[in-house]
């Protein structure tokens, strides 16, 4: 009876220690991570990299891993070192969720994103990257034309994204992305969260790769 309850207890815990790191059950950290609303029309002041407007095309994210052939693919024309970073925190990320333990995904954020890289969106968010945990892998957006030809350097875009891992728990939630053609490379966004639908609505300067993260430390 005792040895019964030591295993049961012993779950409970296990579970707990997870749900605290952030680590979630199948599939994956990330999963499920689409674009509600991808219309593209005049009214959305989307504009090429020229400040052309685009009348008519989509928005998508996706995933930067090809999970067949193992690579990263990534859109956005980003530097090499950038490209083995996004890589790196990527690994990271599934290897915290075999193993619950985030400390390895911790120390390849702050090697990804220095604190004299980051800006914030509101300069007045104090939200801490350094001691975020991901709600989703690295991920890439683009625009697309209505022939579905990619937009390079699009700008001022609205994107609002379902994300299944999202939960009424998470209160501090940011979207981490990267500065194609800025100084600092990193802007922290902080998006309009609705949890009942689990979407995130933000605005990008111009489109590049993004990653979802949350503080558990914090709250609104």
């Amino acid at each position: 009876m005792k040895r019964r309850l030591l295993k049961i207890l012993s779950a409970w815990v296990l579970s707990a220690v997870l749900t605290v790191s952030g680590v979630y059950a199948a599939p994956s950290i990330g999963a499920g991570v689409t674009v509600v609303e991808s219309q593209i029309t005049e009214a959305s002041g989307v504009t090429d990299a020229q400040g052309n407007p685009v009348s008519e095309g989509w928005i998508e994210v996706f995933p930067v891993e090809d999970e067949e052939r193992k690579v990263i693919e990534i859109t956005t024309k980003v530097t090499e070192e950038v490209r083995t970073q996004i890589e790196k925190v990527n690994e990271a990320i599934d290897k915290a969720a075999e193993t619950g333990n985030m400390n390895v995904f911790k120390e390849e954020i702050k090697k990804m994103i220095k604190e004299e890289q980051i800006e914030y969106a509101d300069p007045e968010d104090t939200f801490d990257v350094e001691a975020c945990l991901p709600l989703t892998k690295i991920h890439d957006v683009v625009v697309k034309d209505a022939a579905g030809n990619i937009i390079e350097g699009a700008k001022n875009v609205d994107v609002k994204v379902e994300v299944q891992n999202l939960t009424e728990e998470m209160r501090d939630i940011r979207v981490l992305h990267h500065n194609i053609h800025k100084e600092k490379r990193w802007t922290v966004i902080k998006p309009e969260v609705d949890y009942k639908e689990k979407t995130l609505f933000f605005h990008l300067e111009e489109v590049g790769p993004l990653m979802i993260v949350y503080n558990p430390k914090t709250g609104e």
